[in-house]
């Protein structure tokens, strides 16, 4: 488990208790990326027993990069440090594992929850509204759905499963929310310069 960290001494402790509540009962590694923090994250980490590693990089991306080099395991599972898991989290992962390992690329599971803190509302209401929903989930999903590969990064992953084609009905009916999705874009954008 790698979680990346930039000053979350308020929300890391939370993130590891309830890593260490978890019920798989496999082993597993919990590593945090002190990127360059100037609070108390990393001591906070090491005394919930995380194995801390230091990157001097900025950025979120270098972090994760940094704790994935570090870990040992096969699996390598990465969150972020205002984020806190239900107990079975650890355990649902190495489930759709084992189910998915020979049915081809495994993808997110929708099953599986986590819940994030509202970090991102201090951003403003409007930002959720336009980065958060309509870009990353109806517009994302919907342009990899109707299209039928990964034209956006996001979660959930787009699985291009080939047992499985996706009809010309669902596709139109994607291109259809996403006019829908453009179209809430810009007149949230309007609204915003105004």
């Amino acid at each position: 488990m790698v979680i990346p960290a930039f000053n979350e001494e308020r929300l890391i402790g939370d993130c590891l208790q309830s890593l260490a509540r978890q019920d798989f009962t496999g082993g597993h590694e919990v590593i945090v990326v002190d990127n360059n923090c100037t609070d108390d994250t990393a001591e906070i980490a090491r005394l919930y027993g995380a194995i801390v590693v230091r990157e001097e990089t900025p950025g979120v991306c270098a972090a994760r990069h940094r704790g994935t080099l570090t870990a040992r395991g096969q699996i390598v599972v990465s969150s972020d440090a205002d984020t806190v898991f239900g107990a079975g989290w650890l355990s649902r992962i190495a489930q759709t594992f084992r189910q998915l390992r020979s049915r081809g690329r495994i993808a997110f599971d929708r099953c599986n929850p986590t819940l994030t803190s509202a970090r991102r509302l201090t951003q403003g209401l409007a930002y959720n509204v336009v980065v958060s929903f309509l870009f990353y989930y109806v517009l994302a999903v919907t342009l990899n759905h109707a299209t039928g590969r990964a034209v956006i990064g996001t979660a959930p992953a787009f699985r291009n499963d080939r047992s499985r084609p996706v009809s010309r009905r669902y596709r139109l009916s994607g291109l259809g929310w996403l006019t829908v999705a453009a179209a809430a874009t810009a007149l949230t954008a309007r609204l915003m310069d105004n």
